[in-house]
């Protein structure tokens, strides 16, 4: 009779790229903070998908630091996007710069979306922490 060790938790390591990387975030965890991403990428053209992401993290929360993470700053990065927006609208030469935010709103996210695929952390540029 032979005694095998129990399998090793993995830690958390920092990759070459700089973000740390969760090894023991489960295949959900990891789905439902993909899809915070992506619904925040696809809110840059109706606002309505933005509250999807805002469900998808108040639900996730609760269940995993990963997702309360990732929600949190996609999140941030959306109100933060509205109000820089807002401000370019309001100011003269700010109106010519409008393009700016909604480019970021579509490409970022995506990335974050591909870097939440990997188990690794993230976090935007610009970015203002409200939550």
């Amino acid at each position: 009779m032979s005694i095998t060790p129990a399998q090793p938790v993995p830690f958390r390591q920092v990759r070459p790229n700089g973000r740390l990387h969760e090894p023991s975030v489960s295949d959900s965890d990891m789905r439902m903070t993909v899809l915070c991403h992506v619904f925040v990428s696809l809110s840059g053209f109706t606002g309505l998908l933005f509250l999807v992401s805002v469900v998808l993290w108040l639900e996730g929360k609760k269940r995993s630091a990963f997702i309360d993470d990732h929600g949190r700053e996609a999140c941030n990065f959306m109100l933060s996007m509205l109000l820089w927006g807002f401000l370019l609208a309001i100011t003269g030469i700010g109106i010519l710069l409008l393009w700016v935010p909604v480019v970021l709103v579509i490409v970022l996210p995506i990335q974050s979306a591909i870097i939440a695929s990997n188990r690794e952390y993230v976090r935007y540029p610009m970015t203002i922490r409200f939550l």
